[in-house]
């Protein structure tokens, strides 16, 4: 029988780092944005209570929901949803535990919170969720079984490049275009005064986070307001993040320099086999050699070189992603209803009302599309 605990105090959270990383070295595909590190960094950004469920066997930690309460409106209702700690970096989420762990862990996560702590909370949201994890179709038959709602919807798109050949065979493959316009970009930075590449792995936390910061300042987020330079709490977060990243040997911190100065960079993160990619900034005043582009091609190129397994942009669809990705990874939110009366009303409103409105709405629509296209 495992022992639950919910941790709900930064304090005690803090004692479980060397058991959570005795766990999460036991689940390399977890590593890193399911690590204590990750979860630390991401809790300097937001200031919500928690609610991490931690499984025990006498003194072995064998499993984490790593989640928090967000209290806020829905459709009216007054809502106390729990959901993964996560910040606006995060491209995935899950639970942790061990695969021989996995139905003994979640029977009992889910066994307990849909009944010692059933009255504190009205929705159980999972953002974040890869669409394949082995966890979701094990949660989603207990929720069928035990009858309680769900709904579930397409979180995120995040593009991404397999790496299964050599870059010639890959960038082989990509539309003439694209490949003309990848050597017109390479021309044009090769005319600029003594360009170089370096990729950072480790390093003092000050001199890392003022290069990215030197470039972050320059370029158009800035400007617009959306850069990590903007905000304090994100550069909080980016420092701890450096600091936790060296240590682990989670960090690639690629920077483009002309004539030794700083004029794009990209800030990824690696679990040893893939790559993610979570902030990348240029200069504006060299928009026109696409110095951003120019790098992205650098770091692809190096990790083909190197025999890596994948690379991933962050969230999102974006036209430049598009550039060299060949293959689309998603992300699901599911809703878990509970049996309070929020969650009761929340549920029948997402699930029945709402599916049945639109339905109707979609019918209207088209029978008023027939009529104008028959007369």
């Amino acid at each position: 029988m495992l022992r639950m605990e919910v941790v709900r105090t930064r304090e005690r959270m803090g004692t479980l780092k060397k058991a959570w990383d005795r766990l999460i070295q036991e689940c390399p595909a977890l590593i890193p944005f399911a690590t204590y590190d990750w979860m630390e960094c991401c809790l300097t950004k937001e200031q919500r209570p928690l609610f991490v469920i931690c499984l025990w066997k006498d003194d072995e930690l064998v499993g984490v929901a790593p989640w928090w309460l967000r209290i806020h409106r829905r459709r009216g209702f007054r809502v106390r949803q729990l959901e993964f700690i996560s910040s606006a970096d995060t491209p995935w989420a899950d639970i942790v535990m061990r695969e021989k762990d996995r139905s003994p862990v979640l029977e009992q996560v889910f066994r307990g919170l849909c009944t010692d702590f059933a009255a504190e909370w009205d929705v159980l949201s999972l953002q974040h969720w890869p669409e394949y994890s082995p966890n979701r179709s094990w949660v989603e038959h207990w929720l069928r079984v035990h009858r309680y709602r769900s709904f579930g919807t397409i979180f995120a798109r995040i593009p991404c490049v397999p790496i299964q050949e050599s870059w010639e065979a890959f960038a082989s493959t990509k539309p003439q275009r694209t490949r003309k316009t990848q050597r017109n970009i390479e021309n044009r930075v090769a005319k600029l005064p003594n360009v170089s590449v370096e990729c950072h792995r480790g390093g003092e936390v000050e001199p890392l986070m003022t290069e990215v910061l030197a470039v972050a300042k320059k370029g158009w987020k800035f400007q617009e307001g959306k850069s990590l330079a903007n905000q304090p709490r994100t550069i909080d977060f980016f420092s701890r993040l450096t600091e936790r990243a060296v240590a682990n040997g989670w960090l690639f911190l690629w920077v483009l320099r002309v004539d030794g100065v700083p004029v794009a960079m990209e800030y990824d993160l690696t679990d040893g086999r893939r790559v993610f990619a979570l902030r990348s900034d240029f200069d504006e005043t060299y928009r026109d050699c696409s110095p951003g582009r120019y790098l992205e091609t650098h770091i692809l190129k190096w990790l083909f070189e190197h025999q890596w397994e994948e690379y991933q942009y962050g969230p999102g669809v974006n036209p430049y992603k598009l550039f060299w990705a060949t293959a689309i990874r998603q992300t699901v939110k599911l809703d878990i209803f509970n049996k309070t009366w929020r969650g009761r009303g929340l549920g029948l409103l997402e699930c029945r009302v709402i599916p049945f409105a639109k339905t109707l709405r979609d019918r209207w629509l088209m029978r008023g599309a027939e009529s104008h296209a028959s007369t």
